[in-house]
């Protein structure tokens, strides 16, 4: 594999990464501390809202799955280089962990609140609701908004890596003396 696709997945780990990190962080500091202020119907449709504009190709494609796929993929790209192979393979993990606390937590939590109608239901049912939503949610969220950190740092690590096992790799571009 050419030196300039292992870079420009390399880039693109670090991007999608860089994203899916931005993104958690941005709810987990300013998203979730907004919503906590409404009352339990307002917090409610709003969150709904939210889970259904978050459910797009860009976000979800791009960023959430395409950020798992390119980290693997520089990982696998990346294996003749000890100390960044290293690196990736801790990022991947970190990552991963984020996806899978996603989808085994925080999805399920959102699609039992997408089932609360705020026409319908009374005060009481949307306090409990919300009661049983917002703690568990905020705490899988913290989880995950860690390891996409975690991970944003350590393939920017990866990034700035200089391995010396590279060198002995064939190189596909020609240069001049």
């Amino acid at each position: 594999m050419s030196s300039a696709v292992r870079k420009a997945l390399l880039t693109a780990a670090t991007t999608t990464a860089g994203l899916t990190a931005g993104v958690f962080f941005d709810w987990q500091v300013t998203v979730m501390p907004g919503l906590e202020e409404l009352p339990d119907a307002e917090f409610i449709a709003t969150f709904q809202a939210l889970d259904r504009a978050v459910k797009n190709p860009l976000f979800i494609g791009g960023a959430f799955i395409g950020g798992a796929a390119s980290l693997v993929a520089a990982t696998v790209a990346h294996r003749h280089e000890p100390a960044r192979l290293r690196l990736l393979a801790a990022a991947s993990a970190a990552y991963l962990v984020g996806v899978g606390v996603t989808l085994a937590g925080n999805v399920p939590l959102n699609e039992k609140l997408a089932q609360v109608s705020v026409a319908t239901s009374s005060p009481a049912e949307m306090a409990t609701a919300r009661m049983d939503f917002e703690g568990p949610w905020k705490a899988l969220h913290l989880v995950r908004t860690a390891a996409a950190l975690a991970s944003l740092v350590l393939v920017s690590l990866a990034m700035r890596s200089r391995d010396k096992t590279t060198e002995l790799l064939p190189s596909t571009s020609k240069s001049s003396p």
